[in-house]
């Protein structure tokens, strides 16, 4: 088996409720961990505004197959770089193809659906993305947090009272933030929330393969396996197509950021201050989308979603700190 008991209990896919992992109550805290959390965030939250504008001239399909195999081939090029520079200590270090392969037709029982439904979450969010603003797609994204306590609840978990709350608080804001000046903005809430059940569904099967197999490897393995399917929907409806250079590159440079840097240094700080510390800070990357749009103009904010976002946030940091 490849990968490090720590770095296959660090990965969490993208929620903190999937997996229990990092720094015990009472031990020390690496501060440098913070640095990595934030860092991920930012990092994340510039990625989708990226892909936003390369959005403009590609499909959500085509954007997806372009995510994912830069993401997969990311993971790849670092494994062949910390063998070329000798780095022992990296963690990418096992990341082969062939490893890759290998932890693939391992554990297919797992990723075959997991990928199958990932791709349809990815897709689905990406069109929300596309015909809305990037930071409506975020706030509404949230609501994989509660998709992941609700099925942790149906499958045993005792949900508190405060969690109930909790939740009420993030779908609550959501449904205010999607407010559009006249009237809800239900296909949003519809499509995110399809894409959201789907992301928690995928993030459960991936921690069952992850839990057993080489998280790199694995990693790498998911996101071309998404690319493939993917290619399949594509060829099936029509959507799959050559985006222009410039459309493209945004979206590669965004894709790495988001699935590969991103994620590194989220897994890299929940390593160092635990995932009861991190997880909060990691449900703020809506806010950090929201401002960067702010920054660049392409985002405004209104009442409604102020307080909406305010709800979605408070709500998110709380339940993901209570999923201890």
């Amino acid at each position: 088996m490849t990968g490090s008991p720590s770095e296959r209990e660090v990965f969490i896919a993208d929620e903190p409720s999937v997996v229990d992992a990092g720094v015990t109550n009472g031990a020390p805290v690496n501060r440098v961990g913070y640095l990595y959390l934030f860092a991920s965030v930012f990092l994340m939250g510039l990625a989708v505004h990226l892909i936003k504008v390369g959005l403009r001239s590609c499909t959500p399909n085509s954007a997806i197959v372009i995510v994912t195999l830069s993401a997969g081939t990311g993971v790849l090029l670092a494994s062949a770089f910390s063998r070329l520079v000798g780095w022992r200590s990296s963690p990418f270090l096992s990341a082969t193809p062939g490893n890759s392969w290998r932890e693939m037709t391992r554990y297919w029982k797992w990723l075959l659906p997991a990928t199958v439904i990932g791709m349809l979450g990815g897709w689905t969010g990406t069109v929300v993305v596309k015909l809305y603003t990037a930071s409506m797609a975020m706030f509404l994204g949230n609501q994989t947090l509660v998709f992941l306590v609700i099925g942790g609840v149906v499958l045993g978990d005792r949900l508190s009272v405060r969690e109930l709350f909790y939740i009420t608080m993030v779908m609550s804001g959501a449904l205010l933030f999607a407010w559009t000046g006249e009237a809800v903005a239900w296909f949003a809430v519809g499509i995110m929330g399809i894409s959201c059940v789907c992301t928690a569904v995928k993030q459960v099967l991936i921690k069952q393969a992850v839990s057993r197999g080489g998280l790199w490897e694995l990693m790498a393995a998911q996101q071309y396996m998404m690319a493939a399917w993917g290619f399949v929907l594509g060829a099936a409806t029509g959507h799959l197509e050559i985006p222009p250079l410039s459309s493209a590159l945004l979206i590669i440079l965004g894709g790495t950021l988001q699935s590969f840097l991103g994620m590194g240094l989220l897994y890299a700080g929940y390593r160092e201050v635990g995932i009861a510390r991190g997880a909060p800070i990691n449900a703020m990357r809506p806010l950090m989308v929201l401002v960067v749009g702010l920054m660049i103009g392409t985002e405004t904010l209104g009442l409604m979603q102020a307080a909406g976002g305010a709800l979605v946030l408070a709500g998110s940091a709380l339940l993901a700190g209570s999923r201890r």
